[in-house]
This record gives structure tokens, C-alpha cells and sequence, in this order.
């Protein structure tokens, strides 16, 4: 016996705030991008929104026409060039023709099949477009879902952004794209080589993190179906409250309740903090951060600590109260953005406010690893110092203090490094290995492992006539 896990067995209410904020883009016709960290369920969502027609259906209004989202796989290309990208949108159509009624079905068929086997770009573009204007002269949206779009930027070229832009530009009124990433676009390893696409992928952002209690309750079900006897509902609130409702963490604690034996003699927590699975989700989850956004959950989890303690003394809640205020209006921005990943958020606590971790495994990991992090770089403007977080860093060397003040004053910029020696040393007689021994000196200092970067980034020139640089990131990028 198998699970059946065919999209139309899903709950049409799956994911639901989700799909309430991706259909309103959709109906108004914009681009958008689904972030979502490892084992988050991006993947399964976007597969649910592409192949659960009636779901999808049921968000969006009557009044704007068909719309029709074909799924595109972008990262089997057997061949870096146009015609193929071309043939694969055109093969995806036509896997997809029965979503369309039956004469656009002949059409993309008929298409597909003269265009398949031919290497001029020219004319598979030319089948495209045909399929494009007929959908714009008889009203329907067409909207191309592009998963692990991060992996499609490591070896794309600029035409070939560049034709993705090009298509959506020209078919405005019929044709926008769902991007699926881990990570914020800003954080795409060919960023630069992207163009004037990326200016599409950040200006909607709907992050896929953990589910609602109904969906993991539904999950929880699905994964458990094989027990002779199903988890009772405080064991499936234990499974919630243990995973925060995160959909790998779930999946991994599933997995260990059907094959635990005497699950009511141990301490669940205890147990699976030493598995290898859910070790290596948990991973998952802090690689997914910058170095800022885990050192605010240090914070995070330190006053929610002190906020559940029993018989505090009023001056001690006042402390605890005004160390929260503190918190929220020093890392505002970066807050939003965890709750926007669904991973800590705002929680009312005997009359005060504090942000929550509510995933017990990952407050546990946090525990554990929170010892190793490092914190936002910044300088101070009034006397010029570098901060690491709370932390000075003092005893910089002049030239290392140097290139670093000028990559606090240039974060995420390709910096060649012609620019970063003049800027350092005010001329441009500077061998690269003097330069390299900064670097290096750099991130000994700011680094956890140098040979792993969050902060400076080395990048390579495409070319052998293109000088490469460094790119530097002050809240740490995530792995």
C-alpha cells in the first residue's frame, strides 16, 4: 500500500494565507517569487498551485479570464542554449495541454511536435510566440512557475534571462512568471548575469514556511497512516509542538514515532535531538539564516525564556518588558523577516508583547549552536569603528580596517579588485597576493570558518579579460 499523494487528494485549503497571497499577484497579472528555506515545502507548494487547478480556481475572481500555470523544468537542460530552453517551455506546454480546452490542445501539440527536433532558436521562438499571441487574443493568462530558479542562475547566460524578460515584456498582458528560490533573490549566485529579470523577482516575495495546525494535522495523518493504531491527539500535538509545524522536521518526527518503541518511556525531545535526520534538518533550517537573523534568535529565545519563568518580581518583568522593546526596535527589520519565514513571531505573554520560537527542536538547536554566532557588520559613523554584532572588532590592522570600512560602504556590490587596492591603499601599484594576504587577515577576524565565508565572497571573472573581485555581505549570507 502507497500513499496517495496525487495533488487533487490535497485539501483544497492547503496552505491557504499562502494561496491567498500568490492568486491576488496572479489575478493582478504580476511576476512573484515563492521563497523557502530547506525542507520548508516550497517545492510541494508550488507543485500544488500548478496542478490543483480547481484550488487554484476557487481564489481567483470569475471576472478576469482563464489563467493557466504551466510548471517548467529549467534544471534538466541538456544543453546551455536558446533552442533548448525554447523546446523545454514547449514540451512543458504540451505535458500540460490537458489543462487548456481541446483546440488550444491540437495547436500545442501540433507545435511541440514540428519544433522539437529543430536547433535553430530562431524558429522554436517563433512557435512560442505563436502560442503567446493566441492566448492573448482570446484572454487567457498564462503564468510559468520556474522552481529552483537558484540552481537555473549558476550556469544560465545573460540571453538567456535575457529572452525570459524579454517574453514576459512583450506578452504583458498574458504572460507572468512564479519564481521558486531558498533563498532572497539578492542572494542568486549569478545576480549580476540576471539583468534587468531580477527586477522582476523581488518586488513580490510570499515565503512558504511552517503549516497551519490544520495542514499539519492533515500531514501528520497522511505520514502515520501505516500505524496499526493512529497517534491520539496529544501525541499529534507533541509532534506539532516538537516540529513548530515545520514540514521536514514533521516528516522526520513521523518517521520516528511509527518505528519508536516505547515512545511513553522516554523523552521525545532527547531522543530525537540524537538522530542523524533530524540533526541534519535542523541544519537545514540555521544554514538557511544569515549570521544577523541568528544571532536576533539568540536574543529571541533568551527573553522568551525569561518571559515563561514562574513568581517574577515586578522589577524583574519590567526589565524583561523593556528588554523586549529594546530588541524589536533594534532589529525591526530583521524580525519581520524571521516572521515572514515563519520562524519566530509576535506572542502576547502576561500583558506584554515578546517574539516566540514556538518549534522545540529548533530551540534546542538553537541552545546548542547559538554559542557559534556572529552578528551584522557595521561601522560606527561618528568614530569609524567596525562592530560585529555587540563585539568591536579592535586591533584591526590599518589596511585590513581599511578594505573592510570600504566594504561596509559597498555591500553586495561586485567589487573588482583594482577598486578595493586603490581604495586601501590610495594608488594602484599593488600586486593581487598583497591584496589576498587582507583578505585573508579579514576574514580570520570575521569569518567562523574562512574557508566557508558568510561576509566576503570572492567572484570570478567570466572571462579571461574580466577581473574578478570580492562581494560583501554584512548580515552574513546564508549557505
Amino acid at each position: 500500500m502507497t500513499i496517495n499523494r496525487a495533488w487533487d487528494k490535497y485539501a483544497p485549503t492547503y496552505r491557504k494565507e499562502e494561496m491567498k497571497t500568490m492568486t491576488k499577484w496572479i489575478a493582478e497579472g504580476r511576476s512573484c517569487t515563492v521563497l523557502g528555506l530547506g525542507g520548508s515545502g516550497k517545492s510541494n507548494f508550488l507543485g500544488f498551485l500548478s496542478h490543483h487547478p480547481k484550488a487554484l480556481q476557487h481564489y481567483l475572481p470569475t471576472s478576469k479570464g482563464q489563467t493557466i500555470l504551466i510548471p517548467v523544468d529549467l534544471n534538466n537542460l541538456v544543453e546551455n542554449s536558446l533552442s533548448i530552453l525554447y523546446r523545454t517551455i514547449l514540451r512543458d506546454f504540451h505535458e500540460n495541454c490537458t489543462l487548456f480546452d481541446e483546440k488550444y490542445q491540437l495547436q500545442i501539440s501540433k507545435l511541440y511536435f514540428e519544433n522539437r527536433g529543430t536547433k535553430d532558436p530562431f524558429i522554436s521562438q517563433s512557435a512560442l510566440r505563436e502560442l503567446f499571441y493566441t492566448f492573448q487574443k482570446d484572454n487567457i493568462r498564462i503564468v510559468l512557475v520556474l522552481d529552483r530558479f537558484d540552481h537555473f542562475c549558476e550556469f544560465a547566460t545573460p540571453v538567456m534571462f535575457n529572452t525570459l524578460r524579454g517574453f514576459r515584456d512583450g506578452f504583458k498582458s498574458t504572460l507572468s512568471y512564479i519564481i521558486g528560490m531558498r533563498q532572497h533573490p539578492k542572494y542568486l549566485p549569478n545576480l549580476f548575469v540576471a539583468g534587468e529579470l531580477y527586477e522582476i523577482l523581488d518586488r513580490h516575495i510570499c515565503w512558504v514556511g511552517k503549516m497551519n495546525e490544520a495542514d499539519a494535522k492533515r500531514f501528520i495523518d497522511e505520514e502515520t497512516f501505516k500505524a496499526t493504531t493512529p497517534p491520539s491527539e496529544s501525541a499529534i500535538k507533541k509532534i506539532i509542538e516538537l516540529s513548530g509545524g515545520y514540514p521536514s522536521l514533521l516528516k522526520a518526527v513521523c518517521s520516528w514515532w511509527l518505528s519508536a518503541k516505547d515512545k511513553d518511556k522516554v523523552d521525545w525531545k532527547t531522543v530525537l535531538l540524537e538522530k542523524h535526520s533530524i540533526q541534519h534538518r535542523l541544519e537545514e533550517i540555521w544554514e538557511g539564516l544569515t549570521q544577523e537573523e541568528r544571532s536576533v534568535l539568540v536574543e529571541v529565545l533568551v527573553l522568551q525564556e525569561q518571559s515563561l519563568q514562574k513568581n517574577l518580581a515586578k522589577r524583574k518583568i519590567r526589565s524583561i518588558k523593556k528588554e523586549c522593546q529594546k530588541l524589536a526596535k533594534n532589529n525591526y527589520s530583521t524580525l519581520n523577516q524571521l516572521s515572514a519565514k515563519r520562524i519566530c513571531y509576535l506572542r502576547d505573554i502576561d500583558d506584554k508583547q515578546i517574539w516566540y520560537i514556538d518549534n522545540e527542536l529548533l530551540r534546542a538547536y538553537i541552545h546548542i549552536n547559538g554559542k557559534y554566532v556572529r552578528g551584522k557588520i557595521y561601522m560606527d559613523s561618528e568614530e569609524n569603528n567596525v562592530y560585529q554584532g555587540n563585539v568591536l572588532l579592535e586591533k584591526l590592522d590599518p589596511l585590513a580596517k581599511s578594505a573592510l570600512q570600504f566594504f561596509i560602504q559597498n555591500p553586495y556590490q561586485q567589487l573588482k579588485k583594482t577598486e578595493i587596492i586603490f581604495a586601501t591603499w590610495n594608488h594602484y601599484n599593488i600586486a593581487d597576493a598583497n591584496l589576498h594576504a587582507v583578505i585573508g587577515s579579514i576574514r580570520k577576524r570575521i569569518e567562523l570558518n574562512s574557508s566557508k565565508p558568510h561576509y566576503l565572497h570572492t567572484w570570478r571573472g567570466r572571462h579571461k579579460t574580466r577581473e574578478g573581485g570580492y562581494i560583501f555581505y554584512p548580515e552574513g549570507k546564508p549557505q
